[in-house]
């Protein structure tokens, strides 16, 4: 099924014109019917800086993709979704989160090393805080545990109220007809088909999925059972399902191969294999016929295949080694640091032209209340007064984000991230944040990594790969 598109454009005055913003909205749907992607909204702010998140369609159109009304989002140039790389980085994180993919309709190349991996830190800062690196906040989230508290986390059927869970009755009750159908008979996908038909959505405003739904069911949390790290408290939160309902529901999808994923299957290293020749390895499935499901990445010319969890495994395994080899780590802080570095000057310049321009309105205010006093007020003066007043409102909002938004990495923070995701075996993110190319042949596998650029202390700067190549060997290229 096509991805539905949405299309965000900007102009700030400066040098542009008012139809810039058509101009945008014409490269962006053109390149979207390119696509197959049919545009099913368009945001549009006028007259509004991209170094600022005070963007009112911008904001909207944020809060759309949080309720799945789009799938992917056209910019005509990345600096009309931000200029800031902080901003850019922290809201393309929040719409990858919603599954929202930011795609440039004139610049068809990726961001640069740098500004990869500092996105992939501003994602991966949230495990960290998970984490719980401090001790207190460790200490005091298990004690919270120990209470069967909620500890921040969020499950549909349920709400937080006073720090614990509580049944939330308009979800409990689709909760438990997805139970009492499966245990019924019915199958997980029977049950999606007539959720979404009703016009019933998932929490975030999607369309019920097998592989979410699944998920629910085999859930101990709705027969009671409270579970956060290692504390697990049977009765420890409310009950919305009876357990012998749960037990029938898990029993018929187990008949039926309920617990295996269906529907849209991911494929980390598409788009980066590809044979010793130059083609394209996509992902594919299969099916045996004893109904067994195999996932795999197939050379659609030659038919060759190589089992999915083999072939990310020798990635792993390739990009695990070359980031803990001695220096890489302290390379990767750098360059990251040094992203941050320069996305703070940038907001510091922006502060400080603010904080001038505040203190330049200040004096015009105040002259004009002395012309005031003097000559009497006039409905020219009171309407400069009104617009100066505004004009400093909406700075002093600016300088409030700026001096707030941007979170600051230390190299700890750093260093703690690439440990954590190296340790997760996490494919997908080492991949996206380290990885320029795979190339595959019979029996081996060769792992490519980005060109980065660091400055000298003679002000001159070194480009040089972040780690030399990887070639791990395959131990078959044939699905089981």
């Amino acid at each position: 099924m096509a991805q539905a598109a949405a299309i965000y454009a900007r102009f700030s005055s400066h040098n542009q014109r008012e139809e810039s913003i058509d101009d945008q909205v014409r490269v962006c749907r053109a390149q979207a019917a390119s696509d197959g992607c049919p545009v099913v909204a368009v945001y549009a702010d006028h007259a509004i800086s991209g170094t600022t998140d005070r963007r009112p369609e911008f904001l909207r159109m944020v809060a759309d993709a949080g309720k799945g009304r789009f799938d992917c989002l056209y910019v005509y140039k990345l600096d009309r979704f931000a200029r800031n790389r902080f901003d850019s980085a922290t809201y393309r994180a929040k719409l990858r989160k919603a599954g929202v993919d930011v795609v440039s309709a004139s610049e068809r190349v990726p961001d640069g090393p740098e500004g990869i991996m500092l996105e992939s830190v501003l994602e991966g800062m949230a495990e960290y805080y998970s984490a719980n690196l401090s001790q207190n906040i460790r200490r005091g989230m298990e004690g919270n545990a120990m209470q069967c508290r909620s500890n921040g986390a969020r499950f549909y059927g349920y709400r937080s109220e006073g720090g614990r869970y509580v049944v939330d009755e308009d979800e409990a009750v689709v909760v438990r007809r997805a139970f009492s159908e499966v245990a019924g008979g019915s199958t997980v996908s029977e049950v999606c088909r007539g959720l979404n038909a009703d016009g019933i959505r998932t929490r975030r405003g999607k369309e019920w999925r097998v592989a979410t739904m699944s998920k629910m069911l085999r859930s101990d949390r709705y027969i009671g059972t409270y579970a956060w790290g290692d504390t697990v408290v049977p009765g420890g939160m409310p009950a919305i399902v009876d357990e012998q309902t749960a037990l029938r529901a898990r029993d018929n999808m187990a008949k039926r191969g309920g617990f295996h994923r269906i529907g849209k299957h991911s494929y980390p290293l598409a788009g980066l294999l590809r044979s010793s020749s130059g083609r394209a390895i996509i992902g594919a499935g299969g099916t045996s016929a004893t109904g067994r499901t195999y996932w795999y990445y197939r050379d659609m010319e030659t038919g060759e295949h190589w089992p999915q969890d083999e072939l990310e495994g020798a990635v792993y395994e390739a990009v695990a080694g070359a980031l803990s080899e001695p220096g890489v780590a302290d390379i990767v802080a750098d360059l990251v640091l040094g992203a941050q570095d320069d996305a703070l000057a940038e907001e510091m310049d922006e502060g400080t032209l603010i904080r001038k321009r505040i203190a330049s309105i200040k004096v015009e205010e105040s002259n004009a209340l002395d012309m005031a006093i003097k000559l009497g007020a006039s409905d020219a003066l009171a309407e400069k007064v009104r617009a100066l007043g505004e004009e400093r409102a909406q700075l002093e909002k600016r300088l409030e984000s700026l001096e707030r938004s941007a979170p600051v990495f230390t190299r700890e923070h750093v260093l703690f991230w690439l440990e954590s995701v190296i340790a997760s075996r996490d494919v997908a993110s080492l991949v996206a944040a380290f990885v320029s190319k795979i190339v595959i042949d019979d029996n081996s596998v060769r792992v490519e990594f980005p060109m980065v650029e660091l400055p000298q202390v003679d002000g001159s700067s070194t480009k040089f790969p972040l780690v030399e190549a990887r070639r791990i060997e395959l131990r078959s290229t044939k699905v089981p």
